[in-house]
C-alpha cells in the first residue's frame, strides 16, 4: 500500500491552518463554501498571486477580472464535484 499523498496534509498544524482558512472563506459561517465564496477567494488570490510576479519581475501587468472569473468558473466545477457548495469533510 503506497502512502497517502501530501502526508503532510494530516499533521496537526496543518490541519490547524485548513481549518482557519475554512472559517476565513466561509463568510456566512454555515460551514459550506458556495459558489459566491468559492469565487471571491479565487479572484482575491489571482489578484496577489499577480501583485507578488509584478514585484518580484519588475512588471506591471494588469488584473484581467473576465478572464479570472473563467479561472475560478472552471477550478468551482472541478472543486464541488456536482455539488452546489464544498463541504468541509468531503
Amino acid at each position: 500500500m503506497s502512502p497517502p499523498p501530501f502526508p503532510s496534509r494530516f499533521d496537526p498544524n496543518v490541519l490547524k491552518i485548513i481549518d482557519d482558512f475554512w472559517v476565513l472563506v466561509d463568510v456566512d459561517g454555515n460551514g459550506e463554501v458556495d459558489f459566491e465564496e468559492y469565487t471571491d477567494l479565487s479572484l482575491n488570490l489571482q489578484r496577489n498571486m499577480l501583485e507578488y510576479d509584478n514585484k518580484k519581475n519588475k512588471r506591471k501587468d494588469k488584473f484581467n477580472e473576465e478572464a479570472g472569473l473563467l479561472v475560478a468558473k472552471k477550478e468551482w466545477q472541478m472543486d464541488c464535484q456536482g455539488m452546489d457548495y464544498l463541504d468541509y469533510h468531503r
